[in-house]
């Protein structure tokens, strides 16, 4: 009896340490060939999606790294700049940690559409190819309204301003409001002063 109970908890010891394993050993650093363009300092870091807050404050209470922007929803991350060469390489051996891998910096096409290839199928079967040169349509002095949960305008890849001068969200509405819940029989209605993303 004392031997089985012995394995028992051997067992259970057991069972605990692989179950707090992902989230405690540390992860990887990660890095892009010579010539990939990155930014300076900037850094993603990716935690197991089983870490635990504690694992993330200490990502954010390092005296060397500053928080620009943290990922919850589909991805259980945050964008960091840091102050010194050794810091990622130490971050990626945090608890909870998956990887850490430089910012790289992605460049869209500024080159026009040359007129060929399924686009210019598409609008040809859609009429609008026609309708554009009939009506000397080319889409300036259009605006875009957008019906959404709301945009995050913070975010820095989408301009990170609201109303200023060059940002490009100058318009925009908040029409319920964040406790608004369409299952409720008496839904509360109450606008916030701008249409920052629910979720």
């Amino acid at each position: 009896q004392y031997s089985i109970m012995r394995l028992a908890v051997s067992c259970i010891a057991l069972a605990a340490a692989f179950a707090g394993m992902s989230a405690v050993e540390g992860g990887e650093l990660h890095s892009y060939p010579n010539g990939v363009p990155v930014r300076r300092n900037s850094y993603i870091v990716e935690f197991h999606d089983d870490a635990h807050d504690a694992h993330l404050d200490t990502v954010r209470n390092h005296p060397s790294v500053k928080v620009k922007h943290h990922h919850g929803h589909l991805f259980k991350g945050m964008t960091v700049t840091v102050d010194g060469a050794g810091i990622p390489q130490q971050l990626s051996k945090h608890q909870g940690v998956k990887r850490v891998w430089p910012n790289r910096i992605h460049t869209l096409s500024s080159s026009k559409y040359s007129g060929k290839g399924p686009s210019q199928t598409l609008h040809e079967k859609t009429g609008l190819l026609k309708v554009a040169k009939e009506f000397g349509l080319d889409g300036k002095g259009v605006k875009i309204g957008i019906i959404d949960t709301g945009v995050d305008y913070g975010h820095p890849d989408l301009g990170g301003c609201w109303k200023e001068e060059g940002c490009p969200w100058q318009y925009g509405q908040d029409f319920i409001g964040d406790e608004y819940d369409e299952h409720s029989d008496d839904p509360v209605i109450k606008p916030n002063p701008t249409p920052m993303d629910c979720n």
